[in-house]
């Protein structure tokens, strides 16, 4: 049985693009935030054969997101989506970069997405940890949604149509 996890960078504000806003973004406790501010969802789910139970972790189950220069930190973390409603997934934020899950049941295939919004690098080093019952190792998968069209064959004949040739053409 493994469980994985899968980063899709879904959503974007870059403090550095300049724009003025008619709010002021700040941390729940109330501190200015004045690094970038991404929202990238994680998909956990066993891919095994065998169902593995709450009472099948040992060590409880860890994300930890990280980056080169350390100024990583996590502002919030959420269940989006779950594959059925007896997994009863939750997260909470464990430390500034680390996050724990739990769960009731993860059957074969069913599983979680969980919404991490953080301040720091775009793409941060993605770390699960843990011991569960059956489970050997962890497989993570860090594409993000770029990666994913990229792979498409027809992606680079459509970006001719969206270059700055194409902004010539009108």
């Amino acid at each position: 049985s493994l469980v994985g996890s899968e980063m899709c960078i879904r959503d974007r504000f870059k403090a550095n693009d300049k724009k003025e806003f008619p709010f002021k973004v700040t941390t729940n406790d109330g501190k200015p935030i004045q690094k970038s501010i991404y929202l990238s969802t994680h998909y956990f789910w066993n891919k095994g054969e065998k169902p593995i139970l709450q009472s099948d972790i040992l060590e409880p189950l860890t994300v930890t997101l990280s980056a080169e220069d350390g100024g990583l930190e996590i502002l919030n973390a959420d269940v989006s989506k779950f594959s059925r409603k007896v997994v009863s997934c939750s997260s909470k934020k464990i430390s500034d970069n680390q996050i724990e899950l739990t769960y009731k049941v993860l059957e074969t295939s069913d599983g979680c997405a969980i919404d991490i919004l953080y301040i720091g690098d775009e793409n941060p080093n993605v770390e699960v940890a843990g011991t569960i019952i059956g489970v050997d190792s962890f497989e993570i998968y860090s594409k993000t949604v770029d990666d994913y069209f990229k792979s498409l064959p027809w992606y680079h004949s459509c970006l001719l149509y969206t270059s700055d040739a194409a902004d010539d053409m009108q």
